[in-house]
């Protein structure tokens, strides 16, 4: 292969990432603001897993009182 010939591919790949680049950094930018989510939905979110934690501690803690006889 010639330095010419070497020098042409560079230049293509080179040219094929930087135009990768600016596409990935575009759509990062959309995707950035169209995946914020609100303080809302995480707080519900959390809310229902301690919910439904405390509610699968308290069916243990029960079930292991009725097979111990209450005590």
């Amino acid at each position: 292969m010639t330095n010419a010939a070497v020098h042409g591919e560079g230049q293509a790949t080179q040219h094929a990432l930087h135009t990768y680049g600016h596409d990935a950094v575009a759509s990062g930018a959309t995707h950035a603001k169209g995946q914020q989510h609100p303080i809302k939905l995480y707080l519900v979110v959390w809310g229902w897993l301690f919910v439904l934690s405390t509610c699968s501690y308290l069916i243990d803690f029960f079930g292991s009182m009725a097979t111990s006889g209450g005590r």
